[in-house]
């Protein structure tokens, strides 16, 4: 199943935000430029129950619901609809109920994608302005919007534009603390829809991953049940009322570091200065082999050997696993890794960027798919085991930097977007863990 959006990104172009608005089909005059000062804050389900909006959620498939928000009050709101809302389904209607995520989710992403790292995490574009956190209605303006939902029924008929649901708190829904924990948890740090779907079958149904990876309603790869599985284990660890960011920061990414002959000197000097750096936005974790290595789901191994080197030049060869949701170890393939600095000179974050940068250049790859004057939409395919948050492109001939933000593109997944140049190519990608 490939998933096809709009997604958020930032250039150096301006106005650039009007894309989003027009990715999530907002009927109304809304304007990115309104001035959030203008709006008084509301939350959607108390504005609802105090007469201020009257807002309707319709089916939509199995992977969004439609809202269709009217502002009844003489006043311009803005819009908030939090993590944990859930469109339920009344009993013996005979469709499933939607966990949501948020709005400013990309359609095939799932959540806010905002994490504890470095008390900052991930902050996505908004859908619509002017708020990050709010859609602005004006005074008896109506809007729709798709939100990004997963089923919480497995077996139930998927919902359609003839069924409407009620518009509750997960609280509401449900009294099962571990179902309340899950949906806010991934509405809020932001992952890929397979994983959000594979999570809540198993946490809602009770499904197990082989279950969920057998089924044929909606496919679900491995690396898909590898992430969902880990989120299940934090879930199960967790003891507030939502899942410990950190968890999936640490331990997702462990590399070795070799090198034989005049190499092996630095290869032992590169291995005792890189633990804790980041790459592609994660903690490395610097291993000397899988033995005794607890092989949690999800986890990506990088074995790094140097094997060349001369001034302002350094080479490695880097073979890739990962992990299934039983803790296999699977070959992803290898690439090469080319450093502007001889190996003596070599610093650990330079080469933890060098080999987070070729690997996204290995494992994401950009395609134009439709231009239209001054825009190109391009398609960003992942082969990473994992979700990607965010996604660096060069643009252009000039290689100017794109940033496409909160995308939630999961493992073996597409998604389109658009940038403001005819060409581009990946520079970086940054993970969160999901």
């Amino acid at each position: 199943m490939s998933m096809r959006h709009l997604g958020r990104f930032r250039a150096s172009a301006s106005g650039l935000l009007s894309f989003a608005v027009v990715a999530f089909g907002l009927a109304g005059s809304i304007k990115a430029g309104d001035a959030p000062a203008a709006s008084d804050t509301v939350q959607i389900l108390d504005a609802t129950k105090a007469g201020e909006l009257a807002v309707t959620v319709r089916g939509a498939g199995d992977d969004h619901v439609k809202f269709t928000i009217q502002n009844k009050s003489a006043r311009r709101l803005n819009v908030v609809i939090p993590p944990g809302l859930v469109a339920a389904s009344s009993a013996g209607q005979g469709f499933q109920s939607m966990g949501l995520g948020v709005p400013t989710s990309n359609p095939g992403g799932f959540g806010a994608f905002r994490s504890g790292r470095d008390g900052q995490g991930f902050r996505s574009i908004p859908a619509v302005a002017p708020s990050l956190d709010g859609i602005g209605v004006s005074p008896g303006q109506t809007i729709e919007l798709p939100v990004p939902s997963v089923c919480l029924n497995f077996g139930l008929p998927t919902p359609t534009a003839k069924n409407v649901f009620e518009l509750v708190d997960v609280e509401t829904f449900t009294p099962d603390v571990r179902v309340r924990k899950a949906l806010k948890s991934l509405a809020t740090l932001g992952t890929s829809q397979g994983v959000a779907q594979a999570t809540m079958w198993n946490v809602c149904n009770g499904m197990s991953f082989g279950q969920i990876g057998a089924q044929s309603v909606k496919p679900i790869n491995s690396h898909e049940l590898a992430q969902a599985a880990r989120f299940v284990e934090a879930l199960d660890l967790a003891s507030s009322d939502l899942v410990d960011a950190n968890y999936f920061q640490q331990g997702r990414i462990l590399l070795r570091v070799g090198g034989t002959g005049p190499f092996a000197k630095d290869a032992r000097r590169l291995v005792g200065e890189l633990e804790g750096t980041r790459m592609m936005g994660l903690p490395i974790q610097v291993v000397e082999s899988l033995d005794g290595v607890n092989a949690r789901p999800g986890t990506i191994f990088l074995s790094a050997a140097i094997v060349a080197s001369k001034p302002g030049h350094t080479t490695l060869k880097v073979s890739v696993r990962s992990t299934t949701a039983t803790g296999e170890w699977r070959s992803l393939g290898q690439f090469d890794v080319a450093s502007d600095s001889a190996v003596s000179d070599l610093k650990a974050d330079a080469l933890a960027s060098d080999v987070g940068r070729a690997m996204a250049r290995t494992y994401v790859s950009v395609v134009p798919v439709r231009r239209t004057p001054g825009t190109t939409t391009v398609r960003v395919t992942n082969r990473l085991p994992m979700t990607i948050a965010n996604v660096t492109l060069k643009a252009g001939k000039a290689g100017d930097p794109v940033t496409l933000q909160g995308l939630g593109i999961g493992p073996v997944r597409s998604a389109t977007a658009p940038i403001p140049a005819a060409t581009a190519v990946v520079d970086s990608v940054e993970l969160n863990g999901l």
